[in-house]
């Protein structure tokens, strides 16, 4: 027990060293750090098939995995760092800082929770606005009491683990985990020909943001996926996904090539469950893989 708690602290230690270090590298990085920087979201996979995920920000780590019903379920291994975190606002109010929503035309509150100083210039001049309550760069939020400080969360290997997603906070804001989940699942059970399933994820996110507001959101919409079992043996051949749709490495040109349609969305076209259960019966019977699920623990 000692070993693995001191194990434990080792990885907890490693990552916020490389977040401290990544702070650095970004501010020394950037023309001008003072109001620019980012989220970060970090896995490694462990040598006994386990995970430890950490994250700065509002990017997301999202672990498929199978449910006790038998479907694929969603698990959040990060954490959200948000102002509104009344642990997080605390920080903020003793580094001098302030947590509020922008002001409209009519002095009404909008939008999310962001980071301002205090002083009457500071609030007028509506800076920094930081959405997040941790960050990597953003200098002039960090002076009032924004943070590189990760947090960490370490997963114990499960025989149900699927897959894990990364993807920044403007995938999230249009595709709920259990979709995204879901989306790779399919995409593992019936290949879409020339889209990866981080393709997929946000080939679906541009598609839902264009059809909020007639652009997509591309340069805040990326993913990464990783495949934590083997291909089911009942997997289907390859699909040719809906014409139209823009791969996850996409330019904004590319990515608002057409209008976004109804009947384009990835996850609609997903296979039926039935896929999934028959395709993982057999993975059970042939190859003894992914028939249950370990919890993870955090830092």
């Amino acid at each position: 027990a000692r070993a693995l708690a001191r194990g434990r602290a080792q990885r907890v230690a490693a990552f916020e060293a490389a977040a401290a270090a990544a702070h650095a590298a970004v501010v020394a990085a950037l023309p001008d750090a003072r109001l620019s920087g980012t989220a970060a979201c970090v896995a490694l996979h462990t040598p006994d098939g386990g995970l430890a995920v950490a994250n700065v920000g509002d990017s997301r780590a999202i672990l498929g995995r199978v449910g006790d019903d038998g479907r694929p379920e969603a698990v959040l291994l990060s954490r959200d760092h948000t102002p509104d975190v009344e642990a997080e606002r605390q920080r903020i109010m003793r580094a001098g800082g302030s947590v509020r929503r922008p002001r409209g035309a009519r002095g009404e509150a909008t939008g999310v929770y962001r980071v301002y100083g205090r002083t009457p210039a500071e609030l007028a001049a509506g800076t920094p606005g930081l959405a997040m309550s941790r960050s990597l760069g953003d200098t002039a939020a960090h002076a009032l009491g924004v943070s590189p400080h990760p947090s960490v969360r370490l997963h114990a290997p499960g025989d149900g683990d699927l897959c894990l997603v990364l993807a920044t906070d403007g995938v999230w804001d249009v595709v709920d985990p259990a979709e995204a989940v879901a989306l790779v699942v399919g995409t593992r059970l019936a290949p879409l020909t020339g889209l990866t399933a981080a393709d997929a994820v946000t080939a679906e996110a541009h598609e839902r943001w264009k059809a909020r507001r007639a652009a997509a959101s591309v340069d805040d919409v990326a993913a990464i996926v990783l495949h934590l079992c083997e291909a089911p043996l009942g997997a289907r051949s390859a699909r040719e996904p809906p014409q139209g749709l823009a791969p996850g490495f996409a330019s904004c040109d590319d990515a608002n090539g057409g209008p976004a349609v109804a009947a384009r969305s990835l996850v609609a076209l997903a296979p039926p469950h039935s896929w999934f259960e028959a395709a993982m019966a057999a993975g059970a019977r042939d190859a003894g893989g992914c028939t249950s699920s370990a919890a993870g623990s955090e830092a």
